[in-house]
């Protein structure tokens, strides 16, 4: 567990958490070398004038589809927006198939690159087949900070909130078997990754609108930790360890009176050297849970409190230094207030109080504010007589404001 984080960098190894596998672009694709194979007949694509929206069903028609074929891109752009270039490509990028017969395959049209030419590629064990072309609008994600609210036939909507003035936008319903809770966002997917009611893995791509709940393990908790992919924890009973899904020897012994269903499936929060989640005690009582990156955990002081969520954040390396470094610790809420406190591992016990604001916190998001400056800043989605409220404390400056409408999401989360 030696490297797993870097002080000043916030840089991580890139740990997958292999259920989501596939929803991202993919690895590059070897079919330049391999040459192409004529899998299928008389292809019809769509019309070249036609342009498609990112997660839009795309069908062509051809004699000889078979069960398993998928489809691969080659994305070619000339004008390029954000952090692309003005003129770039991405190859070996894995394409979505919603239905295959022997006559035609249907697709979504790729998201996540400015306005394309498209060109998609059969694939079938290991051969390859150039099917033609087709034009896809520009895709890319809309940052920002996003609400989460629980619908009445048992789904989620998703709606973007605006950090200014707190106007929240509908974007997404999922459907009827959808549900999604528990978010992270990992930087520059445009994903929100989340738990299903049944606690499996569960991701939503913004740019597709594309949902999509993957059989696997339980999960206990996710982290999205910065500059790196998702992170799943799971715990297995037959070693007696919580682990890192993917990365078997990520592995930590659980505090000897902590069970596993003690875990809140709040998000994950990562410090310079820690992982921190939440505790629910069976006498009622909240306590801070922290594993460290040699494998050790310990649990905090419990606390009579009526939320404890953990949160990151940058402080000075030294008042001395114009370096950072991540630090964290937990919003605290007792009776309608709550209080951002850091968390100090070495007394094991909490330390400096960074804010105060009203309300009782059900949610947390970081995001970059968009001013020069770029600071980081810590939304608290809290509730107060039923009216909720997101506060925003700048972790350089030390302010807070508060947005002045209301809201009625759930939780947030921040994309990046």
């Amino acid at each position: 567990m030696k490297h797993l984080f870097h002080i000043h960098t916030f840089q991580m190894p890139r740990i997958l958490l292999l259920l989501f596998v596939g929803l991202l672009a993919g690895a590059c694709s070897k079919s330049d070398s391999s040459g192409e194979s004529e899998l299928v007949r008389q292809v019809v694509m769509p019309s070249e004038s036609q342009e498609f929206m990112a997660g839009d069903e795309v069908t062509v028609s051809a004699e000889g589809f078979a069960e398993g074929d998928q489809i691969m891109f080659e994305i070619r752009w000339t004008e390029g927006s954000g952090e692309f270039a003005p003129e770039g490509y991405a190859k070996g990028v894995r394409g979505i198939v919603t239905s295959c017969t022997s006559t035609e395959l249907t697709f979504l049209a790729p998201g996540h690159y400015p306005a394309s030419t498209v060109s998609v590629i059969l694939f079938r064990g290991g051969l390859i087949q150039t099917l033609g072309q087709i034009r896809v609008a520009e895709g890319l994600p809309e940052k920002g900070l996003y609400g989460l609210i629980p619908t009445v036939a048992g789904t989620t909507a998703v709606e973007r909130i605006d950090v200014t003035t707190g106007e929240a936008v509908p974007c997404h319903t999922l459907q009827e078997t959808e549900s999604l809770h528990s978010v992270v966002s990992a930087s520059g997917s445009g994903t929100l990754s989340g738990l299903t009611d049944a606690r499996r893995g569960a991701a939503f791509d913004l740019t597709m609108h594309h949902y999509r709940d993957l059989e696997g393990m339980d999960l206990l908790a996710l982290c999205a930790p910065r500059g790196s992919d998702v992170m799943g924890f799971a715990y297995s009973e037959k070693y007696d360890v919580l682990y890192v899904v993917g990365q078997g020897s990520y592995t930590w012994q659980l505090p000897e009176e902590v069970t596993p269903a003690m875990i809140e499936d709040c998000p994950v929060a990562t410090t310079s050297d820690l992982l921190l989640m939440s505790l629910r005690l069976t006498d009622g009582r909240r306590a801070p849970l922290a594993l460290t990156i040699h494998g050790g955990s310990q649990t905090g002081p419990a606390l009579t409190a009526d939320a404890l969520l953990p949160f990151w954040c940058v402080a000075s390396a030294s008042e001395a230094s114009e370096s950072y470094q991540l630090t964290g610790g937990y919003a605290v809420s007792v009776g309608g207030r709550t209080r951002l406190q850091l968390y100090d591992a070495a007394a094991n016990d909490f330390s400096e109080t960074l804010a105060e604001v009203p309300g009782t916190v059900l949610s947390i998001a970081m995001l970059t504010d968009a001013s020069a400056s770029q600071a980081p800043e810590l939304y608290l989605l809290c509730e107060s007589e039923g009216v909720r409220m997101i506060h925003v404390y700048n972790a350089l400056t030390g302010a807070v404001r508060t947005l002045p409408m209301a809201v009625n999401c759930r939780e947030i989360v921040g994309v990046q």
